[in-house]
């Protein structure tokens, strides 16, 4: 599973440390998928988003530019797709 071990490599922690049920977690699904999949979201998806917004906690300056944070989330879950 290419995704568990880029997120193992980022973070140092295993996948399982992931709090599946935050708020936050909730929140940036609910951006990703369609309101009537939610109750189908994988828990491998939903658990590689939250370990991704612990690694990106905050926006990054890119030159001239800000990257999101969201933006920065998604870069890296497109890598492991």
């Amino acid at each position: 599973m290419i995704g568990v071990e880029y997120l193992l490599r980022q973070t140092g922690q295993p996948l399982q440390n992931v709090d599946l049920d935050s708020k936050e977690t909730e929140v940036m699904f609910k951006d990703l998928v369609e309101e009537e999949e939610w109750p189908d979201c994988s828990h491998l998806v939903e658990a590689i988003i939250v370990r991704l917004c612990g690694i990106h906690k905050s926006p990054k300056k890119q030159g001239k530019d800000t990257l999101t944070r969201w933006t920065l989330i998604l870069q890296d879950y497109h890598k492991i797709q």
